[in-house]
C-alpha cells in the first residue's frame, strides 16, 4: 500500500495509538472526529498537558486530567 494509501485509511478507520501517560492502547481517528474531540477539558488542563506530552493520552487519562483540573485546589 502506498504512503497515500495509508494515510487515508487512517484518516478514515483512524490508528492504535499508544497512550503517553498509561501505556494503554488505544483508537484514534482524528479525521472522522476522534472521542478526544467530544471530551470537555478545560484551557488550563489542556495546556499543562501540551507542556507534559507530546502525543495523544487515552480516554481515562484524559477524562482525569480533566476531572483533576475541574477540582476546587487544596488550601
Amino acid at each position: 500500500m502506498s504512503s497515500i494509501g495509508r494515510i487515508l485509511r487512517h484518516a478514515v478507520q483512524g490508528k492504535r495509538e499508544t497512550c503517553e501517560a498509561c501505556g494503554e492502547s488505544f483508537e484514534c481517528g482524528p479525521l472522522l472526529g476522534c472521542w478526544c474531540g467530544k471530551e470537555s477539558v478545560p484551557a488550563e488542563a489542556r495546556r499543562e498537558l501540551q507542556c507534559n506530552y507530546s502525543r495523544c493520552l487515552c480516554q481515562g487519562c484524559l477524562r482525569a486530567a480533566a476531572e483533576a483540573a475541574a477540582r476546587p485546589a487544596a488550601d
